[in-house]
């Protein structure tokens, strides 16, 4: 009879395990329109995490997205406080995608219409 059995697992040979890659933390890219004094691109983690608490939406959960450039966020300040995502648009720019009050809550017309006329300056879609 073997005593292989006695033999522990950590004793036998391993081939090599590859070491882990560090952790990459996304990074957000410059904003693709520069912004106003009422309406402000969220230009790093830490504003985007105030963003999101502050409005009580989840935008915090589309940092990957921004990261990879397939939506940027701003604040809007006036004439209403709310939180605007633009997404890109193959050849046409950047067009609006949501704009939202707090707690998603609808935002009034006028709102609209000032981030409408900031897309439409830098001929951009605006729906």
């Amino acid at each position: 009879m073997s005593e292989s059995y006695l033999v522990r697992d950590e004793d036998q040979p391993h081939p090599a395990r590859p070491k882990p890659k560090p952790a990459v933390r996304p990074q957000i890219p410059p904003p693709p329109i520069p912004g106003t004094p009422h309406i402000h691109p969220i230009a790093s983690i830490l504003a985007l995490y105030e963003e999101a608490n502050r409005q009580g939406n989840c935008v915090l959960t589309y940092l990957p997205r921004i990261a990879a450039g397939a939506c940027y966020i701003y604040r809007i300040d006036l004439p209403e406080r709310a939180t605007l995502s633009i997404v890109p648009v193959p050849g046409d720019g950047w067009r609006r995608a949501e704009l939202k009050g707090p707690k998603n809550r609808k935002v009034r017309q006028p709102t609209i219409e000032a981030v409408d006329r900031w897309l439409a300056g830098h001929r951009l879609s605006i729906t």
